[in-house]
C-alpha cells in the first residue's frame, strides 16, 4: 500500500505582528468588493463585512484561508470605506499603544467601523473589558481628554464647536466638553467629546429659549481662569466643578458651578457676581 499523503500543517499567523494588512487584502480579493462596512481583527483571525444588495456578507481569514461566515453584522446605512486606502503601515504599534493606554493586552480585538455619523475610526478593546482605545483610520491615537488642561480643552472646544453660532457649551472633568446648536423646534444638536471617546453627535430634546452666540471668543484659558477664581473665592479649589456657557443679559457668560454654588463670570474669567 502506498504511504498516506501527509497532511499539510496549518500555519498559524499572529496578526498583531504586522501581518494584518495581507489578511485584509486576501479578504477583499475574496469579497471582490470595496464596499466595506466593518473590519475586525484578533490575534489569529480577521473578518471583513461588505455590502451585498441590501444586506451584508462577512468573510473570515484564518491561517491564510478565507471563507464566508454567518455574522450579526448588517447594513443599516453606515459609512462604506476601503480600509486599504488608509490602513496604517505600522499596524503592530497600535496594539502596543492600546495596551499602554488601557493597561491590558488580554485578548485584544481591533475593529474599524463607522463610529458616529459616518466618521470611521479604529478601536481596540480587550476581554475582560478595559478602556477602549481609539485611533483615526491612519493610526493616529485619539488621546484621552483632560478638560482641566488648557491645551486639551482648547483642542476639544475646536472639535465640538461649529463655525456657526451655538446656543450652549458645557465643560466638566467628568463629562468632557460639548456644544449645542439649534436643531429645529424643541430640539438641539449636541456634539460631545468625552474623556476617552472621539466626538459623537446626538439630537436632544430641549425647552429652547436660549440665544445663539459666536463660540470663537470662548477660550480654554478664560474658562479655567474662571474656575480657579471661583474656587479661590469659595475656598473650594479641589471641589468638583462644571462650566456652562450661555447668553445672559445679552452677552455670553460663563456659569461656573462648584459644590452647591454657581457663579457668573465673563468669557475672560472675571467673576461678575
Amino acid at each position: 500500500m502506498p504511504d498516506p499523503t501527509p497532511e499539510t500543517p496549518t500555519v498559524v499567523v499572529d496578526l498583531t505582528t504586522g501581518q494584518a494588512k495581507g489578511a485584509i487584502e486576501d479578504l477583499m480579493e475574496a469579497a471582490g468588493s470595496t464596499r466595506v462596512i466593518n473590519v475586525e481583527i484578533s490575534r489569529y483571525e480577521a473578518k471583513l463585512a461588505v455590502v451585498t444588495g441590501f444586506g451584508a456578507t462577512t468573510y473570515a481569514w484564518r491561517s491564510g484561508q478565507v471563507q464566508v461566515i454567518d455574522s450579526d453584522t448588517a447594513y443599516v446605512g453606515q459609512a462604506i470605506f476601503d480600509p486599504r486606502q488608509t490602513w496604517p503601515d505600522d499596524i503592530a504599534s497600535l496594539w502596543e499603544k492600546a495596551a499602554q493606554v488601557s493597561g491590558s493586552d488580554t485578548e485584544q480585538k481591533l475593529q474599524m467601523v463607522d463610529y458616529d455619523q459616518g466618521a470611521v475610526y479604529i478601536c481596540i478593546t480587550t476581554n475582560p473589558e478595559s478602556i477602549p482605545v481609539f485611533f483615526t483610520p491612519t493610526g493616529r491615537l485619539v488621546r484621552a481628554l483632560d478638560p482641566a488642561s488648557v491645551l486639551d480643552l482648547a483642542a476639544a472646544l475646536n472639535e465640538v464647536a461649529p463655525d456657526g453660532p451655538v446656543v450652549r457649551i458645557g465643560i466638566s472633568p467628568q463629562g468632557g466638553v460639548w456644544a449645542e446648536v439649534e436643531g429645529g423646534s424643541g430640539q438641539v444638536w449636541r456634539s460631545t467629546r468625552d474623556r476617552q471617546f472621539p466626538v459623537r453627535h446626538q439630537m436632544r430634546a430641549d425647552s429652547g429659549g436660549l440665544e445663539s452666540f459666536d463660540p470663537d471668543p470662548v477660550s480654554a484659558y478664560g474658562v479655567l481662569t474662571a474656575v480657579d477664581a471661583v474656587g479661590a473665592q469659595l475656598g473650594l479649589q479641589d471641589s468638583t466643578w462644571s462650566v456652562e456657557v450661555r447668553v445672559d443679559k445679552g452677552e455670553p457668560c460663563l456659569f461656573v458651578t462648584m459644590g452647591a454654588r454657581t457663579v457668573r463670570a465673563s468669557l475672560a474669567g472675571v467673576i461678575l457676581e
